[in-house]
C-alpha cells in the first residue's frame, strides 16, 4: 500500500503543513511508502501563470504513476484536505481508501469564501500592524496568495458534491467544521456503493477565520486517525465525534 497526500491551497496549506508532514513520516515509519508534493504554482513550484483546476488534477494524476512506479505498489490510499481533498474527489482513478479531509467540493462557493475572508483581512487592524506587507492593489491576491484568472474560472465550474468520479473500496470524512462549502455528505456518498466512515471533530479548524489566519493547525489527534485507518484497515464508526 503507498499513500498520496494532496494539500490545500494557499493559507490553509501553511497551516496544515506539520500535520500533513507528521501524517507522511509516521505512514513512513509503518513502511507505507508516501508522497507529498505542491501543486503547481503553489510552494516551491513555480509558474503560477498557467494554474488552474485542471492543471492540479494533472498533478495529482501524475504524483500517483510516480508514487507507484517507485515504490512498485498497486494499492492507492489517497489523502486530501479542504481542496486537495476536492481535487481527490473529482478524479477519474482507482483508490483502495480515500480520505477526505473537510473537503471542498464546490467551486462557487469556495470563492466567495476565499473572497469573504480577504475583505475582512484589508477591513481588520491585522492589516496595517507592523512588519505585515500586502499587496492591495494586486487584483489576484487573495489572503496573500495568487489566485489567477485561469484559478478562479476553473474553480467557478467545479462541482464535485453533485457528482464524483473517484473510485474506492472505503472512505473515511472528516469534518471539522462547517464550511458552508463542503456539500452535502449525504448527497457525496450517494455516489459510491461502499460504506463510508465519518468523524466530526470537536476541535474547530479556523478556515475561515482571519483571527487564526496565520496560526500553525497541530493537528497531531487527526493524523492518528488517518494513520489508523490507513494502516490498520480499521473503521472509526459511521458517525463518531472524535475529541482531541
Amino acid at each position: 500500500m503507498a499513500a498520496l497526500i494532496v494539500p490545500p491551497f494557499g493559507q490553509e496549506h501553511m497551516r496544515c503543513h506539520k500535520t500533513l508532514q507528521k501524517l507522511a513520516v509516521d505512514l513512513a515509519r509503518r513502511g507505507i511508502p508516501t508522497l507529498r508534493f505542491d501543486l503547481s504554482g503553489t510552494g516551491d513550484s513555480a509558474d503560477h501563470e498557467k494554474v488552474s483546476l485542471g492543471v492540479w488534477c494533472e498533478d495529482t494524476l501524475e504524483a500517483i504513476e510516480h508514487l507507484k512506479r517507485q515504490s512498485g505498489c498497486d494499492h492507492l490510499t489517497l489523502i486530501g484536505v479542504r481542496l486537495g481533498a476536492g481535487i481527490i474527489a473529482s478524479l477519474k482513478v482507482k483508490a483502495d481508501q480515500l480520505v477526505l479531509w473537510d473537503p471542498v467540493l464546490n467551486g462557487d462557493a469556495y470563492l466567495s469564501e476565499i473572497d469573504q475572508l480577504h475583505q475582512e483581512l484589508l477591513d481588520s487592524p491585522m492589516y496595517g500592524r507592523p512588519g505585515r506587507r500586502r499587496n492591495v492593489h494586486d487584483p489576484e491576491e487573495r489572503i496573500g496568495f495568487s489566485l489567477p484568472n485561469s484559478l478562479r474560472e476553473s474553480l467557478a465550474g467545479f462541482h464535485a458534491d453533485s457528482e464524483s468520479s473517484v473510485n474506492t473500496s472505503r472512505g473515511l470524512w472528516i469534518a471539522a467544521e462547517d464550511t458552508g462549502c463542503a456539500g452535502s455528505f449525504t448527497k457525496f456518498q450517494g455516489s459510491f456503493s461502499v460504506e463510508w466512515s465519518t468523524i466530526s471533530l470537536d476541535m474547530p479548524c479556523y478556515w475561515n477565520s482571519i483571527e487564526h489566519l496565520e496560526k500553525v493547525l497541530m493537528g497531531q489527534p487527526v493524523a492518528r486517525k488517518i494513520l489508523e485507518f490507513t494502516t490498520e484497515g480499521s473503521s472509526v464508526g459511521t458517525s463518531d465525534t472524535f475529541r482531541s
